[in-house]
């Protein structure tokens, strides 16, 4: 289900970046931000350039 999938995915971001906070890491930017993709032909997927941007869950 989409929902459980959206929710274990905030689940895996959260404490993903506990863990790397106690190990001495500092977030630097957003979380849960897209960017462009700027280099479609190495990311697409089999015979088409990439479409979608990328998901970044968080910077450290």
């Amino acid at each position: 289900m989409s929902e459980e999938q959206q929710y274990q995915g905030d689940r895996w971001t959260t404490q993903s970046k506990n863990i790397l906070q106690n190990l001495g890491w500092t977030q630097v930017g957003d979380s849960n931000f897209d960017i462009d993709c700027v280099n479609k032909p190495a990311h697409k997927t089999k015979t088409r350039d990439r479409v979608n941007p990328h998901g970044i869950d968080f910077i450290l």
